[in-house]
């Protein structure tokens, strides 16, 4: 396809261009609000939620399982436990004295007691159940590395 000379200059040109901002019409426009960051109370249940999701997130098992047994799916739970991990470390929920004498510390609570709960085979409510058919072990796996290191060797002495 053949562009005329002027048009193949503009379009080299065009991503040379830039907008500039127009001054503002009243330059002496003054704040009538003074925006202020909006004042959040945490629930006792609301921490409760919270320190459960961010042990979880902590422990890779742990997460591993609950997105597994999550039934929304993989991503839409892998945000849950992403934000609730945010807001527990952005708000400092394990340190807020005024809180933990509120609710107890349920931090530390959370972070015991998923440990227990998992070795029960539960996640946050919900049952975890190993795949079926799966196989927990590496026999198969460890007599094919052994079967190949022997014919590399092998190989390697006949040369």
């Amino acid at each position: 396809m053949h562009f005329p000379l002027f048009i193949t200059a503009l379009l080299f040109l065009a991503p040379l261009t830039f907008a500039l901002p127009s001054p503002s019409p009243n330059a002496n426009l003054e704040i009538r609000q003074q925006q202020q960051a909006p004042i959040q109370t945490i629930t006792c249940a609301d921490y409760s939620r919270i320190a459960n999701y961010t042990a979880i997130n902590s422990n890779s098992s742990l997460r591993a399982a609950f997105l597994q047994a999550s039934p929304q799916g993989t991503d839409p739970t892998r945000v849950i436990l992403d934000r609730a991990s945010v807001e527990f470390t952005a708000k400092n929920l394990k340190f807020d004295q005024a809180l933990n004498a509120q609710c107890g510390n349920l931090s530390t609570v959370a972070f015991r007691e998923v440990n227990s709960n998992f070795s029960q085979g539960v996640v946050a409510g919900w049952k975890v159940v190993a795949p079926v058919g799966a196989v927990i072990g590496a026999g198969r796996e460890v007599w094919c590395v052994v079967v190949f290191v022997v014919m590399y060797i092998g190989f390697g002495a006949s040369l």
